[in-house]
């Protein structure tokens, strides 16, 4: 028996009768002394591996432990010389059979195959064949879960294997990255288009770990073979994909950038270790790198190209030959904007003369030309200065030709080392112009171009699109160049009129350095001249038009927005003398723009907020708001006379919905969403309309401004106390039309008013106690999450409500009812109140700890028992105890860790109690919090 006494031999039978001591008897036991007797019991055999079953819960299944292996887990981990000769390939045969018999099955098991990579990356490599590597790979094809694997094999067993460089080593690991990196290719179905993604054995995260460990390492030892797995597998999937060409808006930089928006996916995890093995193969082996590289800039995948030249572009100094390759105007395109842009800016200091001078010749020799081979001077020069931007501050000469580019296109580029619109394709295959075509346009001609573009049959839809999207980069990019003329634009299209409005909109919301006094001033005027029109208030304006052209409920939408965006911040505003022009244009809109009819089943606040007349209104609170606020710092604080000059507005849209036939409801859903900021502006006004707004003989209406008030954050004792004395909030409970999140508001503004002593418990009126007389479920759950995320640090008001409300919640807690169960366990997350655990406090805790995880709430509640039990571990124990009657969570696991350390620190006592706490977990069949009490009690005798 190998040296087992007899002690240990009697204690092996008992483990044979005993299945249920298994679990804990392998994880003990130590020693290669246990192997023979465990190995001829037949503890190992692969028949042993257990295949996953079906959970109780329908649609997933349960993955068993084999209990036995973990004893291998941990003897491994001891190799000596004389332990693995002896050893190492039984251990290697006891994987590999039952992998194979899991494949013969047509099973797998991710927890058993954590276990073996757990062993395997402790067997000498001599022990291993390349053919032995198969089982790994039939380990990273398990359908449930194979990041864990990865994560040990690619970031524990690889560099360290790599890191040896003997050429068995290196055969092995260069095998490892070949099966780590084996991308597959599922088909997806996007809105009705057939496509394929690449899919690594691996998630992001798995990959970064990956990386981080191993990447320099391949690039060291294993150069260039190990770097090319990384190239042939991106070049297959560009070939499977086919999206090579698109790089550089899937993955803009090379580097790690915030703008690589879609870093998880396959592709951009490979370009990240590509880059990294690259760079350390290159700084390892500079001489041999320098061939390879420069075939790398003539390969036919433009991302290869890129990544070759963010390297190049790294190591500068080592690569002076390949590096003078890329100086060359064919390099200077979009799909290497990015990196070579960065190549120049980094390292034209040390360029020679000769080569600066090639580079300010290329850029020079940039030019857009239509096909009759005219110059676009101002899209020529925007282009030219996007490449200047990058050495613009390293020499007069550079200085000089930035400032005269700029100068030329009337504008600097923005973020000028990503691909812009200048020269791209784009919008050449959906416009008949392209941006520098028309950029390069007097105002005149412009206009003309755009009246003249028609086709047989009339204007093309689809070709009004694109130039319409134009237009806009027209006016965006030179927003100077047409402002004195801008009138002159205002009987266009409307498509192109939306586009225009839209450019200036997008500028001024991202507060572009551009002179706005002067702007804001042809700007009201062209608005102006718009909406002046007889023809814009046409009926046929206002019908949808093919292809999601602009119409006339778009152009009133987009000036609504814009005007509003003028006024509404004091931070950002434009100049307080053009105020009246905006009211002017208000005004004009508000009388021609119909509202929308309004539905009980519409979502009253987005309809309002996305109607046209909507945001006209919308518009009109800013600038009435803009108004008072101004008057208010020259009026010691009051501002009476701007209310009073915007008043009448506002009544009048009163008037309008009462009188009128049409169920047009956005200002009264407005007017409850702004509430605060009318009370601001007349306190009087809101408190005389109350009744007006929420007028319960229009249900519709009503509907409207319930909607449009559950949007407000801020709870006012005269709103609360008139919506609470006419039975709006009790209202909104009981029909069946209101909407979900309408509920909910009121439901916390009612919570609101009752921590603000609007009203208690003790009132026989009280909102707070109607909830309890109601009991309905969903209600109470509603109100105790929200009071949760009340909870503050030393909030003594808020707990004193808390436990006031706490125990008439207790009365609903019936065991038999899956609902009053939940309820219960949403009440465990009010354990974030107790402070102390005193007979109140246990009183209230005992009775719902054991239907915590009813709702997923034992989390929360381990995690504030073990916060009380610094200063009370037994007191929580019990609280703790109480919960294991019903669950046994044993997670968080820091969290238990701190209740069995906290009541270990209490001697003998707490020692008894935490092993009582345990067994508890033992007896369900959780065995980690006995594990852990274990590591505890061992630590601390260390």
């Amino acid at each position: 028996m190998n040296g087992l006494t007899t002690k240990e031999k009697d204690l092996l039978g008992r483990v044979a009768a005993k299945p249920e001591l298994r679990a804990r008897f392998f994880r003990k036991i130590k020693g290669f002394k246990w192997f023979d007797s465990l190995y001829q019991a037949g503890y190992f055999d692969d028949k042993n591996i257990p295949a996953p079953v079906p959970s109780k819960e329908e649609g997933y299944i349960t993955v068993p432990n084999w209990e036995a292996i973990a004893y291998l887990v941990n003897v491994a981990q001891k190799f000596d010389k004389e332990d693995a000769d002896e050893y190492a390939p039984l251990f290697l045969k006891i994987i590999e059979n039952a992998t194979n018999y899991a494949k013969d099955k047509g099973f797998s098991n991710y927890l058993v195959w954590r276990q073996f990579a757990e062993i395997l990356i402790h067997i000498p490599i001599r022990f291993l064949t390349l053919e032995y590597l198969e089982v790994v790979d039939y380990w990273l094809k398990d359908k449930y879960e194979h990041g864990l694997v990865s994560e040990i094999i690619g970031s524990m067993w690889l560099p360290e294997i790599i890191e040896k460089a003997d050429e068995p080593s290196l055969k092995i690991s260069y095998r490892l990255l070949e099966i780590l990196y084996e991308v597959v290719y599922v088909d997806e179905n996007n809105a009705g288009r057939a496509s394929k993604k690449a899919q690594l054995r691996f998630n992001y995260y798995t990959a970064n770990k990956v990386k981080k460990k191993s990447a320099c390492s391949i690039g060291r030892y294993l150069g260039k073979k190990g770097v090319m797995v990384f190239q042939s597998r991106l070049e297959e999937v560009f070939d499977k994909l086919q999206n090579d060409t698109w790089s550089t808006f899937w993955q803009p930089a090379v580097e790690e950038h915030e703008q690589n928006k879609h870093r998880r996916n396959t592709e951009n995890i490979l370009i990240e270790i590509y880059r990294d093995t690259l760079c350390s193969y290159i700084n390892e082996n500079s001489k041999e790198a320098c061939e390879y590289l420069e075939d790398l800039l003539k390969s036919r995948y433009q991302t290869i190209v890129r990544v070759a030249i963010y390297c190049i572009g790294q190591n500068f100094d080592k690569y002076l030959v390949s590096a003078d390759k890329i100086i060359n105007v064919d390099f200077l395109q979009d799909k290497y904007r990015h990196e070579i842009w960065h190549f120049l800016h980094q390292n034209y200091n040390n360029f020679t003369k000769e080569q600066k001078n090639r580079v300010l010749a290329a850029i020079q020799s940039l030019d857009l030309s239509v096909d009759e081979g005219v110059l676009m001077n101002c899209a020529t020069a925007y282009e030219r200065a996007t490449w200047l931007a990058a050495i613009k501050d390293l020499g007069k000469e550079e200085a000089d030709s930035y400032q005269e580019a700029i100068r030329t296109a009337g504008a600097e580029p923005d973020h000028p080392d990503f691909t812009s619109f200048i020269g791209s394709l784009e919008d050449g295959q959906k416009s008949p112009y392209l941006v520098e075509e028309l950029i390069a346009m007097s105002a005149a001609d412009l206009v003309k171009t755009l009246n003249d573009y028609r086709a047989e049959g009339g204007p093309r839809e689809s070709g009004i699109k694109g130039l319409s999207e134009t237009v806009k980069r027209v006016f965006k990019n030179s927003p100077l160049k047409y402002s004195d003329n801008l009138d002159s634009f205002s009987g266009l299209d409307l498509a192109y009129v939306h586009s225009i409005i839209v450019a200036y909109s997008e500028l001024w919301n991202e507060k572009a350095n551009l002179p706005w006094e002067h702007l804001w001033n042809f700007l009201l005027n062209f608005v102006s001249k718009v909406i002046g029109k007889k023809r814009f208030w046409d009926p046929e304006n206002a019908k949808q038009r093919d292809s999601f052209v602009a119409n006339r409920y778009w152009i009133v939408s987009a000036l609504a927005r814009f005007l509003g965006a003028g006024v509404r911040s004091d931070d950002h505003a434009l100049p307080a003398k053009f105020h009246d022009r905006v009211e002017a244009s208000l005004q004009v809109l508000l009388e021609k723009e119909e509202g929308v009819e309004f539905s009980p089943d519409d979502d009253a606040v987005s309809v309002s907020i996305n109607s046209p007349r909507g945001q006209c209104i919308e518009a009109l609170i800013f600038l009435t708001l803009s108004d008072c606020r101004l008057e208010d710092r020259s009026n010691d604080g009051n501002h009476d006379k701007a209310w009073e000059h915007y008043c009448g507005y506002f009544n009048a849209e009163l008037e309008r919905e009462e009188s009128s036939e049409k169920r047009e409801y956005e200002f009264t859903t407005l007017v409850a969403n702004y509430l605060p900021n009318f009370f601001y502006m007349s306190r009087h006004w809101v408190l005389k309309n109350l009744s007006r707004i929420f007028d319960q003989s229009n249900h519709l209406k009503w509907l409207c401004a319930m909607q449009g008030y559950s949007y407000v954050n801020r709870v006012d004792r005269e709103i609360y106390g008139f919506l609470k004395e006419h039975g709006d909030f009790v209202r909104v409970l009981d029909i069946e039309d209101i909407k979900s999140n309408v509920e909910e508001e009121v439901i916390q503004h009612i919570v609101v008013g009752y921590i603000k002593d609007f009203e208690s418990l003790g009132d026989e009126d009280s909102l707070i106690q109607i909830f309890l007389d109601r009991a309905v479920f969903e209600e109470l759950s509603q109100l105790i999450w929200f009071i949760r995320t009340l909870q503050k640090e030393d909030d003594d008001k808020l707990t004193r409500k808390v436990y006031e409300l706490w125990p008439k919640l207790l009365k609903f807690i019936d065991p038999s009812r899956k609902e009053s169960r939940e309820l219960a366990s949403s009440l465990c997350t009010w354990a974030v109140f107790v402070k102390e655990l005193d007979s109140e406090s246990m009183n209230l805790l005992r009775p719902i700890a054991p239907f915590a995880e009813e709702f997923y709430n034992s989390y929360d509640l381990l995690e504030n028992l073990a916060r009380i039990s610094e200063e009370q571990p037994f007191e929580a124990n019990e609280v703790w105890q109480a919960m294991l009657q019903g669950c046994v969570p044993d997670y968080p696991e820091e969290a238990i860790r701190k209740l069995l350390t906290n009541l270990l620190s209490k001697g003998p006592d707490g020692k008894r109690a935490a092993k009582d706490t345990v067994s508890l977990y033992f007896k369900k069949g959780s065995e980690s919090p006995l594990k852990w009490l274990d590591d505890i009690i061992n630590y601390s005798k260390n």
